[in-house]
């Protein structure tokens, strides 16, 4: 909800000299637990900054699962003028429980059944316990508990405790069993993240032995102890990951450029009207005396801006956007120990596909783009089955990445049809390099290397934002490819707009 504030007059040109802050509506929360909130306005003495923090409070409050709505008012006190009244109106969430569709981070769309404990022993801790079913053979069984400003710092803490099975048959014929839990420590906005996992995930004995790695390649000690002879690895990491979203809105600052800057920008084709910008990097460490160990690290950077014809631009491309997607990854080596790389299918890169967030390249099916290797038979199943499908193709994920995209977007106006939708139509092209540490073998160049594993595709779509993400309808048409990838011409599927790492 807005808030609202009134205009400060000082007396004689008197500094402001106190700032009162008040919660009310508070019922079960502990009031003690908002002071950190207030000690964001002692000694503030300019009013324009303090309705400015009133804002940024109230955007923290409603980020909390604590409240259902947040609104503020500031006013000067009645009694003293030279005192300044913030008061937040909060109502307080209640315990509840869920039944609906979700969408997961690689884009999927499922039904999830969920219970939400808010405000826990008068706190501003919540906790949730859900369900998921992603298609008839993925599923995630979650409990998780969020605390945030743990000892009345700007950093909020969550555990998470989780058990999930995703079903990768399509590319890589084997289902992705998994069971572990994760202590995250986030700063304000999850600008920072420190998350500490602890994770046994399991992979099939048949098909490990099929794709012709040896079992002591995937040292098995540590998860063998809790799962006999079960043929599963055990990682243990740390990561640390940085996200920063940044947006511009130019038209607001068109009243205070130059005349010069202000005719540049009338004689040229198009204006900016916004730019939005998405920067995320993460580095993980794996080791500490699990079944693999690597360093894992991956960035991703995101332009997007939107355009706007000037008397000079064509009459068929009135708003135009276009957007810029750059994105890599590398597993290496332990620094700790530089003589040991371990790494499990789990931990590798899979490009491919129109849905999710990171590791999107369309005209290829999810998951297939990079190293793989021919089996005639997954799982005891005889050649008949999917995997035959798929061309006896088993796709392993590569050590190292690189993606890009370049997309350029235009809305169509349907609001003579009687709806407010807004579907953009657009035309991209990208390309990927997926390598494999097994090619450093090969004496080749690293030239030859990118020339042989480049990926390139094109293509027209339609899409339709829906929050979080947008549903896209793609014909794609890939121009460089191997014959072992798996290629898909029309795609639909659920492009994150945003997701963190």
């Amino acid at each position: 909800m807005p808030g609202a504030s009134m205009e400060f007059n000082s007396n004689d040109g008197k500094p402001i000299r106190r700032v009162n802050v008040v919660f009310e509506g508070l019922r079960s929360i502990n009031p003690n637990l908002l002071n950190s909130y207030k000690h964001a306005f002692q000694g503030e003495c300019d009013f324009e900054n303090i309705i400015m923090k009133a804002k940024n409070v109230q955007e923290e409050l409603s980020s909390l699962d604590a409240f259902s709505s947040v609104s503020h008012n500031v006013t000067p006190n009645t009694g003293n003028p030279l005192d300044i009244d913030v008061v937040f109106k909060l109502r307080e969430n209640k315990k509840r429980f869920t039944l609906g569709s979700t969408i997961n981070r690689r884009g999927k769309i499922g039904f999830e059944a969920s219970a939400f404990f808010p405000n826990l022993f008068g706190t501003l801790s919540t906790s949730k316990f859900s369900i998921a079913t992603f298609g008839t053979s993925s599923r995630e069984l979650s409990i998780s508990h969020f605390t945030p400003k743990i000892f009345s710092t700007n950093i909020d803490m969550l555990y998470n405790l989780s058990k999930s099975i995703v079903d990768y048959n399509k590319s890589s014929s084997y289902t992705e069993n998994s069971f572990g839990g994760l202590v995250r420590f986030s700063g304000p906005n999850n600008h920072h993240n420190l998350t500490v996992e602890s994770r046994i995930r399991e992979f099939p004995r048949l098909l490990h032995e099929q794709i012709g790695e040896r079992l002591q390649d995937c040292d098995t000690d540590s998860s063998n102890r809790f799962f006999g002879q079960s043929i599963q690895t055990l990682k243990n990491s740390i990561c640390y990951s940085w996200n920063k979203i940044k947006s511009n809105h130019y038209n607001e600052k068109e009243e205070d450029s130059s005349e010069a800057e202000t005719e540049k920008r009338s004689n040229a084709f198009y204006k900016i009207n916004s730019n939005h910008t998405i920067k995320q990097l993460s580095i993980e460490l794996a080791g500490f005396n699990g079944d693999v160990s690597f360093i894992k690290t991956q960035g991703f950077y995101t332009w997007s801006s939107k355009f706007s014809r000037n008397r000079y631009g064509f009459n068929f491309l009135k708003n135009p956007s276009l957007d810029f997607c750059l994105g890599f990854g590398a597993l290496l080596p332990n620094f700790i120990n530089k003589s040991i790389f371990k790494a499990s299918m789990h931990d590798k890169f899979f490009l491919g596909g129109n849905c999710g967030a990171h590791y999107c390249l369309p005209g290829f099916a999810p998951r297939s783009v990079g190293p793989c290797t021919r089996i005639t038979r997954a799982q005891g199943k005889e050649e008949d089955s999917k995997i035959v499908e798929n061309r006896e193709n088993v796709y392993l994920g590569g050590d190292s990445f690189i993606a890009s995209e370049v997309r350029i977007s235009h809305p169509l106006d349907l609001s003579g049809m009687g709806t407010d939708v807004k579907p953009d139509v657009q035309a991209f092209v990208g390309g990927a390099i997926v390598l494999d540490r097994n090619d450093n073998k090969e004496k080749r160049s690293v030239l030859e290397k990118f020339r042989q594993n480049i990926r390139v595709t094109t293509g027209i779509g339609l899409s339709v934002p829906l929050g979080p993400a947008d549903l896209s309808l793609l014909f794609s048409a890939p121009i460089k490819y191997r014959n072992t990838d798996m290629l898909e011409g029309f795609q639909l599927g659920m492009r994150m707009t945003y997701a963190p790492l």
